[in-house]
């Protein structure tokens, strides 16, 4: 069972940090004072995680783990405070449910597993990337196991 958590925890936070960094990173350096800098930040945040999972992947360090979930309170308390609000304050409504079916779509075609140096810089680089290292991650998606999770339709 842990390393089927595990696999889940290295699966989502791979899929989640680079669909944020296609869809919302971009948004983010068009509609935020000093926007670029904010992007970039969080990028180098994304990247310390990213090179920690694929650590965490061959290891599966339980300290390491640890480690990861702590950069990821941090992170994730800071967008939903003040990134989330102010980037909701500065989106229409149609701009806001465009960006959410760009988020569904997006996550369907980004890797699998962290992929530390493939490019981050949000854009056709970063898409192209991701949806190159797709197919081999299902591949390797295949022999392992994973929790259950339930996605909101």
């Amino acid at each position: 069972m842990r390393d089927r958590i595990a696999n889940t925890i290295i699966r989502e936070v791979a899929i989640h940090s680079t669909t944020e960094e296609v869809v919302v990173y971009p948004v983010i350096e068009k509609n935020f004072e000093n926007g670029r800098e904010h992007a970039q930040r969080l990028r180098a945040e994304h990247q310390d995680v990213k090179n920690d999972l694929y650590n965490f992947d061959s290891t599966k360090d339980p300290g390491l783990l640890s480690k990861i979930m702590s950069e990821l309170r941090k992170h994730i308390e800071f967008e939903e405070a003040q990134e989330i609000p102010t980037l909701m304050s500065k989106l229409s409504t149609s701009e806001d449910q465009s960006l959410v079916t760009q988020w569904d779509k997006t996550r369907t075609t980004v890797p699998t597993r962290p992929h530390p140096s493939a490019p981050d810089k949000g854009g056709l680089t970063e898409a192209a990337a991701g949806m190159a290292s797709k197919p081999l991650d299902l591949m390797m998606d295949t022999t392992r196991q994973y929790v259950d999770v339930p996605r909101e339709v």
